[in-house]
């Protein structure tokens, strides 16, 4: 793939890395339609004196990431001072963010990647009427990746109408989303419903949430996860506090075979039960803290034990304790070991159980394999 056809595949690119990246308005103005055009008029918009497009830009973007077009049009629309978050209130940012979806999805766009990032401040730009993506074909049908991230008070949601209706509308009229990322800082009650029907009617294989405030409606939606029980094959947490999570449907992921913990906390005794009464198959595990205060050691020797296995292929650590190493030395079949510990207080120990492991892949006593320790 070319760099021309990457662009075209993902038009819309952030200011700070690829200032010449608001040039694309100038292309994408030129595709079009009388119609389009019309609608613009009363805006008093310069239109770029272009020759006629080579072919139909927008029936090739596949990706779309809501904030970089807004980006790019507050840039075009002032190429002299850039992207000023001050400009966001230019009226004409709306009508040619309205314009440029249609025209992309009138073309024949097959969009499989959407990513959305929705806050309170005055600079969001909704999206179009939802009537632009289900008017044409095959649209957002097709989607496979929804990223979201989501910083909405209660009381704050008149500026994005139009994105909760195409939320309310992606559950049922996509039909094979297999990502999806939920940011989640400030939860308005509206998108609840929202996330749980895409959730539970999305044949979905990898999931991330990262929920700052946890509330009823947020763990409402972790629970939902029980319902992709046949499809789920990755599952991340970022910077969540589980202690009042029941965490439980995880033994029923048949499929899991990627499951990451990553700067979270809050686990308490009702964790470590239920793990202890699952065997799985996970292929890799990650157990990251954000700092000592926050380590678990109990918990990360649960997880080992429990979720390590023969099928365990990567297991990335980013604080280190012996008591893990003598976990992973008696649970795991750690066949080597690339990384550097740094514990002068039980050096001796330690090294000496590494080198017992070096020891064993060195002579074959163990199986062979592919397992690989990061320590971070």
């Amino acid at each position: 793939m070319t760099r021309s056809s990457r662009n075209y595949l993902e038009p819309f690119r952030p200011i700070y890395r690829k200032p010449k990246f608001p040039l694309v308005i100038n292309t994408l103005l030129v595709c079009l339609n009388e119609d389009e055009i019309s609608s613009l008029i009363p805006y008093k918009i310069d239109f770029p004196i272009n020759k006629p497009p080579l072919f139909e830009y927008g029936k090739y973007v596949r990706r779309i990431d809501q904030d970089f077009v807004k980006q790019n049009i507050i840039t075009w629309l002032n190429p002299s001072e850039g992207y000023d978050v001050d400009r966001h209130q230019d009226y004409r940012v709306q009508k040619l963010m309205d314009v440029i979806y249609h025209m992309i999805l009138r073309q024949g766009s097959n969009i499989q990647k959407f990513k959305l990032n929705v806050s309170q401040n005055d600079s969001y730009i909704d999206l179009p009427k939802v009537s632009t993506f289900i008017t044409f074909n095959p649209g957002i049908t097709d989607l496979r990746s929804l990223n979201m991230e989501i910083d909405l008070g209660h009381n704050h949601y008149m500026s994005c109408q139009n994105t909760i209706e195409f939320l309310t509308i992606i559950p049922t009229f996509c039909r094979n989303i297999i990502n999806c990322d939920l940011w989640i800082f400030k939860l308005n009650k509206i998108f609840v419903k929202p996330f749980l029907d895409i959730i539970q009617l999305q044949p979905l294989e990898r999931v991330l949430i990262c929920i700052v405030n946890i509330e009823e409606n947020a763990k409402k939606i972790i629970k939902a996860l029980e319902f992709r029980s046949e499809t789920l094959k990755e599952l991340l947490f970022e910077c969540l506090d589980f202690r009042d999570i029941d965490l439980s449907f995880i033994s029923n992921l048949k499929r899991l075979e990627r499951l990451k913990f990553i700067y979270c906390k809050g686990f308490i005794s009702h964790h470590y039960e239920f793990l202890s009464d699952k065997k799985f198959q996970l292929k890799e595990l990650k157990l990251w803290h954000s700092g000592l205060d926050d380590l678990y050691d109990r918990f990360d020797d649960t997880m080992i034990k429990s979720l390590g296995g023969e099928s365990l292929n990567k297991l990335s650590l980013n604080i280190i304790t012996l008591e893990t190493i003598r976990t992973i030395h008696n649970s795991l079949r750690v066949l080597g070991i690339e990384d550097e510990f740094d514990l002068d207080d039980e050096e001796s120990e330690i090294i000496e159980i590494i080198n017992s492991l070096k020891e064993q892949n060195a002579y074959h006593k163990i199986p062979l394999g592919n397992v690989h320790l990061a320590v971070c």
